[in-house]
């Protein structure tokens, strides 16, 4: 009967819709100890090691803390507690606090997520990689969780019931994660998360010498491209005209249409990455006229190219029907 009910409960997921969801905003920001904390952008947060007697090293997915990002207090060198003011979605990861007392090395983690995209259950959830994201079950009492059959043990605010699941987006964090309720087969939830490679730089280039065309060059993964004027949205219409997927920005008049240009791409999570601004003349339309950022004032290099499409519908189905079927024939 346990077995019928197992194998019910996932032929249900099999037929249940799966689709993109977009990201909402992240909640209060408290870290403890070998926990998971969720904290939101602009925010600060300190991290307390416990540990006031001998020297403590912090990391941040495996690396050194970048110079300026992090001050350190507290005691020897200073070096107990960290903290990091004005959090971006970038500062999301697992960072450590290690120390060795005689011949013992101890290790404390915290695993920090910043605005991270908040999954529904029996969807696609496209998260950008080195972001973060929280899966709710909406399950009560004691929740176990699994991902690739395997049992996953960390990553709670609460590490008795464990009803969210919250990561950070590194390569390893891609795959199907399942939550059953206790030993109830018939109370799961399933999650099918994407990690995408972010967007490492946006820029704008003017591509023609006779008209004003405007060519927004990216690097990475990304859904969409879209183009802002003064920071308001440039649409398709009597004053622009949008081709390439949005890649190309024709400007029908340029003394009419002067001002400071740039570039949005939209990562699937639908966090941004944005360009330096262009500037362009209201003298007309020759090339000296088209004042390009400066050298070091943004992103440099990348590759020309319009959106790039990830992962479609269909294979992320087509992947999550083999990973069910895995399942269907364990059980």
């Amino acid at each position: 009967m346990r077995i019928f009910s197992m194998r019910v409960a996932l032929v249900l997921l099999l037929l249940s819709p799966w689709r993109h969801v977009k990201p909402e905003a992240g909640s209060s920001c408290t870290c403890a100890l070998d926990k998971a904390c969720s904290c939101s952008v602009g925010q600060s947060v300190t991290l307390d090691s416990g540990e006031s007697s001998v020297k403590v090293t912090w990391t941040k997915d495996g690396a050194e803390i970048k110079q300026g990002k992090a001050t350190y207090t507290d005691g020897t060198d200073d070096t107990q507690k960290a903290t990091m003011t004005q959090l971006t979605k970038e500062d999301s990861g697992l960072y450590k606090a290690t120390w060795t007392s005689g011949s013992t090395q101890t290790t404390k983690s915290f695993t920090v997520a910043v605005a991270p995209v908040i999954c529904t259950v029996h969807q696609v959830c496209a998260v950008t990689k080195g972001h973060s994201f929280q899966l709710p079950s909406s399950l009560t009492g004691v929740v176990k969780w699994g991902k690739g059959g395997a049992e996953v043990t960390d990553k709670f605010e609460d590490a008795v019931n464990k009803p969210n699941l919250i990561s950070q987006a590194d390569t390893g964090a891609a795959g199907m994660y399942v939550a059953i309720e206790g030993t109830d087969v018939t109370k799961m939830k399933a999650f099918l998360v994407q990690v995408h490679d972010p967007v490492t730089s946006v820029r704008v280039e003017r591509v023609a010498k006779k008209q004003v065309s405007l060519s927004c060059i990216a690097s990475g993964s990304f859904k969409e491209l879209k183009w802002k004027e003064g920071g308001k949205p440039v649409t398709d219409g009597e004053n622009y005209k949008l081709r390439l997927k949005n890649a190309q920005l024709i400007i029908k008049d340029v003394p009419a249409e002067a001002g400071a240009y740039t570039c949005v791409a939209v990562q699937f999570d639908d966090s941004e990455k944005e360009s330096p601004t262009l500037h362009l003349s209201s003298v007309d339309a020759d090339d000296d006229q088209v004042l390009l950022p400066k050298p070091g004032s943004g992103s440099g290099g990348g590759d020309r190219s319009s959106a790039l499409a990830g992962p479609s519908d269909s294979n992320a189905l087509l992947v999550l029907c083999v990973l069910l079927l895995q399942l269907y024939w364990m059980v």
